[in-house]
Formats: structure tokens, C-alpha cells, sequence
């Protein structure tokens, strides 16, 4: 009777070690599949800003570090490109600036749309009705065979004070350059502070 006891308890033993370990193996495999779905999630879905270095509009036609700019009015500039970021002086009215750097932030969120059962998030206009474009986890050119979609987007260009020498970013959007800029027929002007430059 002793021994048949011993023997039941052994086997109930046995089993709850069994119970845990098909316990344990069901949580790992939630866990993987968790981590999994989640890494395939962030993988196919753009951040809320996507910034694209050295690209701009479709609509700017030569390269924006060849460039120079010229503003109208006082011109705020900070640090970094983003507006909570430090105040790194101001561009004085009728001083030519020299373009240093530059990059375009898109809100792909607020540019979505469904194409052939799928979400397109377009970022920007790259010109002959082509927009960049993020789609499964990657940024493709894609010809929309139109140029009257609005995509929002900030182009952000960082200039050369000349009265300083420090440096310094502007929203370009922000200002508009036909009401703040001295530009005529292009957006950006050439060393001699006139837009009549070939690019």
C-alpha cells in the first residue's frame, strides 16, 4: 500500500512538471509570435516624420547646395532642424546666405491613401507626376500620373550667416518664398544674389 502511494505520487509528480512545461512552451511560443507580429508591424508602417537628407520638391530645380538665399525680413534660425529647438540667431533682411545643407520632412499619416487594397503613404513630389512614396517598409519612387496631389512636407535649409559666420536651419515653407525671399524665377538664387543662373 506504501509503495502504490509512493508510486501515485510520483506520477502526479511527473505530470505537473509535464502541465509546466507544455505551460511554459504555450508562453514562449505567444512571446515569439508577439515580438514577431510587432517587428513585422513596425517594419511595414513609416514613423510618424520621415526626413529624407539632400532631397527636396520636385518643384526645386537645381541643387540646393549650389544655391544661395536672400530674405526680405528678419529670419528666424535654430540650431537644429526642428522647431523646439534652440534659437541660433537671425538671417538680417537683404544678406546673402549661402545653402549648406538641407532635408525635406514628410507627414506620410497625413498623406495616406488606398491603392489595389493596399495603404500608400506618399511623402513628397519628385516631379513628372512621380512622388517618393512609403510602401511595406520602403521608400520607392512611384508614378501617380498626376501632379495635383498635395503632400505636406517641410523643406528645412541650413545657411551660413554672413554676418556671423554661424549656422543655423530655416523652414523654408514657413516663409514662403514669393513674399519673403528675393527669388524670380527659381527658388533659390546664385552667388551674385540673382536667380538668372543655369543649374
Amino acid at each position: 500500500m506504501v509503495v502504490y502511494k509512493r508510486i501515485v505520487f510520483i506520477l502526479i509528480i511527473l505530470n505537473g512538471e509535464e502541465v509546466m512545461k507544455k505551460i511554459f512552451v504555450s508562453l514562449l511560443i505567444v512571446i515569439v509570435v508577439c515580438i514577431t507580429h510587432s517587428a513585422i508591424t513596425n517594419a511595414e508602417e513609416p514613423p510618424e516624420t520621415v526626413v529624407m537628407r539632400h532631397v527636396a520638391s520636385g518643384e526645386v530645380i537645381c541643387d540646393p547646395l549650389t544655391r544661395y538665399l536672400m530674405s526680405k525680413v528678419s529670419v528666424k534660425l535654430y540650431t537644429w532642424p526642428y522647431y523646439d529647438s534652440e534659437e541660433a540667431g537671425y538671417l538680417q533682411p537683404n544678406r546673402l546666405a549661402k545653402i549648406t545643407d538641407y532635408e525635406t520632412h514628410c507627414f506620410p499619416y497625413k498623406n495616406a491613401i488606398e491603392m489595389d487594397g493596399q495603404t500608400v503613404y506618399l511623402l513628397m513630389y519628385r516631379g513628372e507626376g512621380h512622388y517618393s512614396v512609403w510602401i511595406d517598409g520602403k521608400i520607392i519612387s512611384k508614378d501617380m500620373q498626376t501632379n495635383r496631389i498635395n503632400t505636406e512636407s517641410r523643406l528645412w535649409l541650413k545657411i551660413n550667416n554672413p554676418d556671423t559666420g554661424d549656422e543655423g536651419w530655416i523652414n523654408y515653407v514657413d516663409y514662403g518664398y514669393k513674399s519673403f525671399f528675393h527669388d524670380i524665377s527659381s527658388i533659390f538664387l546664385n552667388p551674385e544674389g540673382t536667380s538668372r543662373w543655369s543649374c
